[in-house]
């Protein structure tokens, strides 16, 4: 059953000017078509912040986090350069990391498919008599990322079909990270928050 649409006059006071706003109803936060409208106009269409480079400073240093197009995977190579991938493993779609922490391989929990920290397919046991299987073609799935300024690191999740993660404009992206003084920016401390449970007031209804 499609969404209630949400109450035109809560809309348009929550989009009043600032001295005059109120908060959006609740169905803004809870309505299934606004989410997917969201992950295909915002999410999966311009660049998301996902970390600072500092917290994967050296070889093997990995980051796994959950984004609205699926788990990616952070991860620093023996050339000190930082890659993203989606976090899955090619043979049955196994999530490969958790959390964070340092690791010399990739080791897929399921049927132990191995990959090098550079995304490289290492290891696919039981493959060797599979007829026209491509070892280079079964890497881990890059995902676009690119670093505007010092010590941040953002993703492009836009694709144009299943498995394709496209290079999309950056056009920008540097001048809003200057606008924003980024390269000033550190980071102080991290939190993480829980909102499950949480129920809107019933007059936000």
């Amino acid at each position: 059953m499609p969404d209630a649409p949400l109450p035109r006059d809560a809309v348009a006071r929550a989009t009043a000017p600032l001295p005059q706003a109120h908060a959006m109803p609740a169905g803004f936060y809870t309505s299934e078509e606004i989410f997917a409208r969201e992950r295909q106009q915002i999410f999966l269409k311009h660049w998301i912040f996902a970390g600072r480079e500092d917290e994967t400073p050296d070889p093997g240093d990995y980051r796994a986090i959950d984004t609205v197009g699926g788990p990616v995977l952070l991860i620093r190579g023996e050339d000190a350069t930082l890659r993203a991938f989606a976090n899955f493993c090619r043979h049955r779609g196994a999530l490969l990391l958790q959390d964070q922490g340092t690791t010399s391989r990739i080791v897929c929990p399921y049927h132990a498919w191995s990959y090098f920290i550079d995304g490289r397919l290492y290891g696919c046991p039981d493959m060797a008599d599979a007829e026209g299987f491509d070892r280079v073609e079964n890497g881990l799935v890059p995902v676009r990322q690119r670093r505007p300024g010092p010590g941040h690191w953002p993703l492009s999740l836009e694709t144009t079909r299943a498995g394709d993660w496209r290079t999309s404009s950056t056009s920008g992206l540097e001048a809003g990270w200057m606008h924003v003084g980024g390269a000033d920016l550190g980071r102080l401390r991290g939190q993480v928050y829980s909102v499950a449970g949480v129920r809107p007031n019933p007059g936000d209804q």
